[in-house]
């Protein structure tokens, strides 16, 4: 029974460190797997080292501070959020209200009545559907429908808001220089 062949993991155990396995004195595919990974990191290692730039750190310290800051203004900036998707949501139901009155007002909950009847939806067929159409009260669906779709964005970039304060706590005060 043949052994299987070496794994990336086994192969760099092998060039690196001097790792020794059976199977690599039968399979010619794992021997060539494993010169060509010696001679990958021997010219790695013989590749000259670049020097560390000299503002690398300032760089680092900046840009670490930079995020804090960007994280600081998002979390103040959830009370707002709140408000505006509180403020969404109660429209929201007022026009998702302002639409179904308007649907009853318009004598549309009527034209569901004739669904017990289906021969004469069959019958009239056309009629009916113009009688619906010019009952159902489009500008209230329209408004009713973008004041929903205004809560869910404001809603999941409130839940947004709250995850990044959760995920990311406030950073100590004390910092190595």
């Amino acid at each position: 029974m043949q052994e299987p062949h070496l794994s990336a993991i086994e192969i760099e155990q092998m060039a690196e460190e001097g790792a020794t396995f059976s199977h690599v004195a039968t399979c010619a595919s794992c021997q060539h797997r494993v010169a060509r990974a010696k001679k990958l990191i021997t010219a790695l290692r013989d590749q000259p080292r670049a020097d560390t730039p000299n503002d690398l750190a300032p760089r680092i310290i900046a840009a670490s501070e930079l995020m804090t800051r960007w994280r600081s203004a998002r979390r103040a900036s959830i009370p707002e959020m709140t408000a505006a998707t509180a403020f969404t949501f109660l429209v929201a139901i007022a026009l998702v209200w302002n639409f179904f009155g308007a649907l009853e007002q318009n004598g549309t909950l009527d034209f569901f009545d004739l669904l017990a009847s289906p021969e004469l939806i069959t019958a009239y067929f056309s009629d009916y559907l113009l009688a619906l159409f010019e009952t159902l009260p489009l500008v209230e669906f329209a408004l009713a429908s973008l004041a929903v779709m205004s809560v869910i964005v404001f809603a999941r970039q409130w839940i947004e808001l709250v995850e990044s304060r959760i995920s990311f706590p406030a950073r100590s005060a004390t910092r190595r220089s």
